[in-house]
């Protein structure tokens, strides 16, 4: 599959605010590509961002390829999964990576919008949560009190 770093750059920026910062699940450190979204989770936050990957879906540790992406100068890559590997090729660069492949990787459902008929928010909304924030609790301990 071949696609531009740019485009692959922009959906791991998009998803990258709900990786885990430390490692207690493996899975919460890691990008998951479904085929048709990229995913990350952290065990509260899941973000998914559309991005086409074709017919095949891996989960990889996510830092270590961000900061490779990050660093190749080529404006178009060349992936494909070759032995529970992921190859990557570009001008001047080529390198693979181990991935978990559809087999073990976690099952994760995203939650789809059923009714599509969105509702604008009233303008004085943001003065309305302005006004209940003086009900709202200080104590970090107390999380029913700290909800508005």
């Amino acid at each position: 599959m071949i696609l531009k770093k740019e485009a692959l750059l922009n959906a791991l920026k998009a998803v990258r605010p709900a990786l885990a910062n430390k490692a207690i699940v493996e899975s919460f450190v890691r990008f998951l590509f479904t085929g048709k979204h990229l995913i990350t989770y952290n065990g509260r936050i899941l973000i998914s961002y559309p991005f086409d990957t074709g017919d095949f879906s891996f989960s990889i540790m996510a830092e270590p390829f961000y900061q490779f992406i990050s660093k190749v100068k080529a404006p178009k890559l060349t992936m494909e999964i070759k032995q529970g590997n992921l190859r990557i090729k570009g001008r001047n660069v080529a390198a693979e990576i181990a991935v978990e492949t559809e087999a073990e990787k976690p099952e994760i459902k995203i939650p789809t919008v059923k009714n599509r008929n969105w509702k604008d928010i009233p303008e004085d909304f943001v003065f309305g949560v302005k006004m209940c924030l003086i009900s709202v609790g200080t104590d970090p301990s107390s999380h029913f009190s700290n909800i508005v």
